[in-house]
């Protein structure tokens, strides 16, 4: 009996023991820790946003109201591809070809610029060769020239102007003698005879310094 009762008296007390056992387990359950995440010193942490590498703003030749969108916003798109289709197409149209006359018509005005500007440069070009060669004929001319001979010319026919500018003077005076008397008088006709021959003489004077 006595040991019976021991028994039992054993097995509570080890039942009560395991049961503080596990409670005490129970209640040390401790919460994870969180790690602190460890940035390296040289690291930078910045905030960005991705944008596209090229930007392009469309415009068209041709004004209207647009009837369909063909593309959406993140498309890939082709050249020559159609991306918008414009409600007067025939409107569209016909401005499109107008605006291509008009390109065709400043290109060809510019063409035709371009080509009389290039005219109008060798024109030029040529008349500088032109009035260069000139001038280095007059400056071969000038240096080839014996002004000493043509002074002593200036002054020779300087001297017939003057001699025969006298001897029409002289003339002169003896016609007026007789200027009152007949045509038909002998004295008369010689003086008017001497004084054309020296008005002649004088002019052929003139003349001769004038080339020289």
């Amino acid at each position: 009996m006595k040991t019976n009762y021991k028994n039992f008296l054993i097995l509570g007390i080890s039942l009560i023991f395991m049961l503080i056992l596990s409670a005490c387990d129970t209640g040390s359950t401790a919460t994870p820790a969180v790690s602190a995440t460890v940035i390296p010193p040289d690291a930078v942490i910045a905030e960005g946003h991705l944008v596209p590498k090229d930007d392009l703003y469309l415009s068209f030749a041709a004004r209207g109201k647009v009837a369909l969108i063909l593309v959406e916003k993140g498309d890939t798109v082709k050249q020559g591809e159609l991306l918008i289709q414009l409600a007067d197409r025939q409107q569209a149209e016909a401005a499109l070809v107008a605006a291509q006359t008009e390109l065709t018509a400043a290109q060809q005005a510019y063409d035709d610029f371009v080509r009389l500007a290039d005219f109008a440069h060798a024109q030029s070009w040529r008349a500088l060769l032109d009035a260069q060669t000139a001038r280095a004929a007059a400056q071969t001319a000038w240096d080839d020239l014996d002004t000493d001979a043509i002074d002593d010319r200036i002054d020779e026919a300087e001297a017939e102007v003057n001699d025969t500018a006298e001897t029409l003077k002289d003339a002169q005076d003896d016609f007026d003698k007789y200027a009152d008397l007949s045509e038909n008088n002998a004295s008369r006709q010689d003086a008017k005879d001497t004084l054309d021959a020296a008005q002649k003489d004088y002019n052929a004077a003139l003349r001769l310094l004038e080339e020289t």
